[in-house]
């Protein structure tokens, strides 16, 4: 969730949790001064990269898979590096 600045009172406003789309233009009345402005949303793509060892020949780093009920994860295990899920028997 972000918050609005009104651009005539500068007060905070709550953003109301609506789904927006990229670029369009939305109205808004400021709640604290009364006036009504126009605003858009700016979405931000970041990356971040990892190292996955076991996708390039080495071992898969397993971690036992916990949940509920915990008779269906018994013996399932996740790669920590690439998150393929393995049925140890």
């Amino acid at each position: 969730m972000f918050d609005l600045e009104c651009p005539y009172c500068e007060k905070v406003i709550r953003d109301p949790d609506e789904c927006y789309d990229e670029g369009e233009t939305y109205q808004q009345e400021c709640p604290h001064c009364g006036k009504n402005f126009v605003f858009t949303i700016c979405y931000c793509r970041s990356y971040s990269s990892e190292q996955a060892p076991c996708l390039n020949g080495g071992d898969h780093d397993l971690r036992p898979i916990i949940g509920v009920p915990k008779e269906y994860f018994r013996d399932k295990f996740r790669c920590s590096y690439c998150g393929e899920e393995i049925q140890k028997t």
